[in-house]
């Protein structure tokens, strides 16, 4: 691995195995199941224009959510991915995204 090249770039995705194959994806523009999640994640990851900042995340059996603060275009966005579990495996997700106004008035809006 070149230095200058992160790990998670040259890695299997940590975490992948742990999808279930018939998981309900509620985002519409990602098809249900592991397959669709997994190429999703590895598009995003392969692009290294796409900021990610991990925000918040917080567990309660048997769902997770985390916050995320995208950097992709200008402005940035704020997303919030809700997983349901079924033991260690993710069955469910639905998600939420919005880009920061250019006009907020907010000195820290969304994040």
């Amino acid at each position: 691995m070149l230095p200058s090249q992160p790990a998670y770039k040259t890695t299997p995705i940590p975490g992948c195995a742990s999808i279930a194959a018939n998981k309900i994806q509620h985002d519409p523009y990602v098809l249900d199941g592991a397959a669709a999640s997994v190429a999703l994640v590895t598009s995003i990851i392969a692009n290294s224009s796409v900021g990610l900042e991990l925000l918040h995340q917080a567990f309660q059996a048997p769902f997770g959510w985390v916050h995320w603060r995208l950097d992709v275009f200008s402005p940035a966005f704020a997303s919030v991915d809700i997983y349901r579990f079924e033991g260690a495996c993710i069955v469910e997700h639905w998600d939420t995204i919005q880009q920061v106004p250019a006009d907020a008035i907010n000195p820290h809006p969304l994040f």
